[in-house]
């Protein structure tokens, strides 16, 4: 395995592990990073009114994300399940890069999530849309 390749797949299971505990820490009904869930929900929805998604959609983002992780890590690459595992690996990357070229406000249209807030947008910018495209990325020079 090239050093880039285990470089990609260190960064993408980090990433996404970090992720997925952080949804998974949401749909057990933290607030953290924010002081609250008005102030979580406008950083992750874009708008303190409409309150944070369900609890059940934050778990299914984290075991998808978690399920991308473990696929990145690589142990499972050999064999008939190496096949589902590249299919994994290209899905989550697509939707990662998709996210990332689309970005957040497009992404809470399609969600027919109110316009996000200014903060969100600036949050998206600067963080939200580079850590999808440095994911994705990762994914596919790791696979």
């Amino acid at each position: 395995m090239t050093t880039t390749k285990a470089l990609a797949r260190v960064l993408a299971t980090a990433g996404l592990s970090g992720a997925a505990a952080l949804h998974a820490a949401w749909a057990a009904g933290s607030s953290w990073p924010a002081a609250d869930d008005r102030e979580l929900a406008e950083l992750v929805t874009g708008s303190g009114d409409i309150g944070m998604p369900p609890r059940t959609a934050s778990l299914a983002v984290a075991v998808l994300l978690g399920g991308a992780a473990l696929a990145s890590s690589g142990p499972f690459d050999g064999g008939r399940a190496g096949r589902a595992i590249r299919v994994v690996r290209v899905a989550a990357a697509a939707g990662l890069l998709g996210r990332a070229a689309a970005g957040g406000v497009v992404a809470c249209r399609l969600l027919r999530l109110p316009e996000p807030a200014e903060r969100f947008r600036e949050l998206d910018r600067r963080w939200y849309r580079p850590v999808c495209a440095v994911l994705g990325l990762s994914l596919l020079l790791g696979g």
